[in-house]
């Protein structure tokens, strides 16, 4: 680390496409996981290698993916085969229905609507096929009904570029 700057390094690691070298690189050594970690480098990442848009769920967990014309069509298509968006691997029994209330970044919110529990929530990972019960919500919060998944945290260093 002596011989590159900690910027040098930083332009070097913006260049790595994927999200997984990131994680590869940042095991190499302390320095390299403090500069990868640090929010700065994230937000410049993030904006450098923004996530293509591969389509969208449906009221009723129809995947609706970009069409042959959109430069994200041949990756939508893996995408369509490897998901469940019919939400098979949740515990399901016939008094349960579940309704998607919100989706982000690869997550999808899913209310469940028990005859016998009253409604829980449930965080859906469609790609991966796994799931999160979410702890039983009081009255109060969703008798208001604006029960989202929310966004990362807003970062607390303010971005140099604008």
């Amino acid at each position: 680390m002596d011989k590159l700057s900690a910027q040098m390094l930083g332009s070097i690691f913006l260049c790595l496409p994927d999200p997984a070298d990131l994680g590869h690189t940042s095991v190499a050594c302390k320095s390299f996981c403090d500069l990868i970690a640090d929010s700065y480098f994230r937000r410049q990442h993030h904006k450098r290698h923004t996530s293509p848009l591969l389509g969208f769920v449906g009221k009723f967990g129809d995947f609706h993916r970009a069409i042959s014309s959109h430069p994200s069509a041949p990756a939508a298509k893996p995408v369509d085969n490897a998901c469940d968006f019919s939400f098979s691997f949740p515990p399901r029994t016939e008094s349960i229905i579940y309704g998607i209330v919100d989706i982000r970044e690869g997550r999808v919110l899913l209310a469940i609507v028990n005859e016998v529990f009253g409604e829980e929530y449930v965080v859906c990972y469609p790609l991966h096929r796994t799931y999160v019960v979410l702890p039983k919500l009081t009255d109060a919060v969703t008798s208001k009904r604006n029960i989202f998944l929310a966004p990362p945290m807003p970062e607390t260093v303010v971005d140099k570029d604008g």
